[in-house]
Parts: C-alpha cells; structure tokens; sequence
C-alpha cells in the first residue's frame, strides 16, 4: 500500500535468494552471494529521489532480513542496491518492473505472454520463448523445466500445436482458425 503513495513498504516482504549454494564459484570460500528482492517500491518517489533515499531503502529491507536472522547485515561485505529506474536502465523493462508486466489474471497462464502462446511458440517458426515475460511468468522458478525445446529441429510452425514442445500444465492449444494475439502493452 505505501507504494501507491509514493514510498517504499515501511515492512516489505523479502525474498531471499543464494545462488552461491548452487554455484560456489561466484564467491569467495566460504562466503555466499545473496540476493535480496525488498518488496514492492515506487519508480517516483513522494520525497526525495532514489539516489538520495537509496541507503535509507536498503536499511529498511535489512531491518526485516534481521528480524528473521539477526546479526545478517552484520556479516555483509559488499552490497550493490538496484532501485526500480536502475533495473529499467540495465534491463530495459519499464519503470523497472522484474516482472515485465504485471502478475496478474489477464496476464497470466494461457493470456502469458499473449493469449494461443502460453505454451512457449511464438508467430515465428521454431521460436520458443521462455522467461519472465512468458509463461509461467516471472519469479515462477519453473520455465527451464518445463520448456524442453522442438521436437523436430526444424522448430513446427506456430499453427502445429501438436508438433512442438510438450504442453505445458495449464495452457490451452490454438484454437483453429482463431485470431492472431494483439500486442499488450505491459508498463
């Protein structure tokens, strides 16, 4: 709710991610890469600008990490914070949004990324589309699982369900004859 008003969560969710216990060699021994996602914030803020308000936006996200393990942000070494116009800035999605649109109804399961392409085709022959902006969506875990490429090498067209990738659980075939998807802006 405090994102609406223009200011981050005064308790924000944290999700907590540590890629280093899959992938030893991206840290020193020893140590770990932690990745931190704090929660909902606004791209503008009410007061101030991030790079003004950035270090009091990772204090508040550390101070609920802490209450759950306390003494965490002692231990921390190094830290880079990535406010919203910093992740649209590397990664070009608007208003850095993770997710690339919103996770919602009408843009989730057989509607992700658009409605008759939820089950990883796209228009173009041999084109598979997996990540965020794609079925399941973003921060699902699932799409290399379930994604498991063309059986022909040729890659079947966009109009041979049967001939591409298993389907995935939740996602409707084409419909014959149905109508092309529209472009949805997603900002």
């Amino acid at each position: 709710m405090d994102a609406t008003r223009g200011d981050w969560s005064s308790d924000p969710f944290v999700t907590v991610v540590t890629p280093s216990f899959v992938d030893d060699t991206i840290s020193p021994p020893g140590k770990h890469v932690v990745h931190l996602f704090g929660g909902h914030a606004p791209y503008t803020l009410r007061e101030g600008d991030w790079p003004s308000r950035r270090d009091d936006f990772a204090k508040n996200v550390l101070r609920v990490v802490d209450e759950h393990a306390p003494g965490f942000s002692e231990g921390i070494i190094g830290m880079q914070v990535l406010a919203p116009p910093d992740i649209e800035a590397i990664i070009g999605s608007p208003h850095g949004h993770i997710f690339h649109g919103e996770l919602q109804v009408d843009q989730l399961f057989f509607a992700r990324p658009a409605p008759h392409y939820a089950d990883y085709r796209s228009p173009i022959r041999g084109l598979y589309q997996c990540g965020a902006s794609a079925h399941p969506g973003g921060g699902v875990g699932a799409r290399g699982r379930t994604q498991r490429g063309p059986r022909d090498p040729q890659g079947p067209a966009a109009d041979e369900p049967s001939a591409g990738p298993p389907q995935a659980q939740g996602s409707l075939p084409r419909r014959e004859g149905a109508e092309a998807p529209r472009v949805h802006q997603l900002a």
